[in-house]
């Protein structure tokens, strides 16, 4: 069993949250975890996920207006399709360069 790796980091006013994934017999697992602002502990989600799109719908649907602050350089690409197909006043300049 491989240990997580930390997939995307984006951060906000409110706290940061973190997609983690790993690899389990050749297919992706991926979970999340948040961290308020106001506390130090990290709330990791229960729900394991197995496609990117799905990881992404932890997050929820406001993520994107969040800033990144990391992004896994073997998820970069995925995350920019998917970022590219989106509607929304969300920072597609400082996304894009965090992406490509």
């Amino acid at each position: 069993m491989e240990h997580w790796q930390t997939i995307l980091v984006v951060k906000g006013a409110a706290g940061k949250m973190t997609l983690f994934a790993r690899k389990q017999q050749q297919e992706w697992e991926f979970c999340c975890s948040s961290t308020s602002s106001t506390s130090s502990t990290s709330t990791i989600g229960e729900s394991v996920v197995h496609s990117f799109p799905e990881a992404l719908g932890l997050l929820g649907s406001s993520w994107k207006y969040l800033t990144p602050e990391y992004i896994h350089p073997e998820f970069k690409q995925q995350c920019w399709t998917h970022l590219s197909k989106q509607s929304g006043l969300f920072d597609k300049i400082n996304w894009r360069k965090a992406c490509l």
